[in-house]
């Protein structure tokens, strides 16, 4: 099972894009030196890509480092109960019943949750409520929701951290203008 981190409001959501990361189609990634032809993880990867049209269709992520692959990112490919991420699309109208939805994707510091406080308080200007939750992605039984509410005067980024390093899924935090 994988655990999946979401956004539900009544208020449409302002994406977030991580900047740090660039694509690149493999042409263009070997013609800047991104690329190894004889990459030892994964062997005979480049004799697959030999013809022209694949080398143009085929995309290549870069960041500088590893840690910036993983900057606040906030998507928003779902709507009325439907949200898709990286890996696939979920039904979420079990847990919420706002209809605008977003995905989180990040890993947790401490400069990275306090950027989710200040975005909580400038979506919370037009919203009256918005909901963080972390399920279990392939989970579809019956389950006790752990739910916890806040203003957003309370909200700080221990919130935010408890929710995401919460060890009992699912899991949700509402926060309140």
């Amino acid at each position: 099972m994988s655990a999946y981190l979401f956004m539900a409001s009544d208020v449409p959501f302002e994406e977030v894009i991580n900047e740090k990361i660039k694509y690149y189609s493999f042409q263009e990634a070997r013609e800047r030196g991104l690329l190894q032809e004889h990459d030892k993880n994964f062997p005979g990867w480049w004799e697959k890509l030999n013809d022209e049209q694949r080398l143009k269709e085929a995309s290549v992520l870069h960041a500088s480092d590893e840690g910036e692959l993983f900057d606040l990112q906030i998507t928003t490919s779902g709507k009325n109960g439907t949200a898709c991420d990286a890996h696939g699309l979920f039904d979420v109208s079990g847990y919420t019943q706002k209809p605008y939805i977003a995905d989180l994707e990040f890993h947790i510091t401490d400069e990275r949750a306090e950027r989710l406080v200040a975005y909580i308080g400038k979506h919370l200007i037009s919203a009256h409520e918005l909901e963080i939750w972390q399920i279990w992605a392939d989970d579809e039984g019956e389950q006790t929701v752990e739910k916890t509410k806040c203003k957003l005067f309370e909200l700080t980024p221990s919130h935010i951290e408890n929710i995401y390093n919460h060890q009992s899924l699912p899991v949700c935090l509402i926060i309140e203008r």
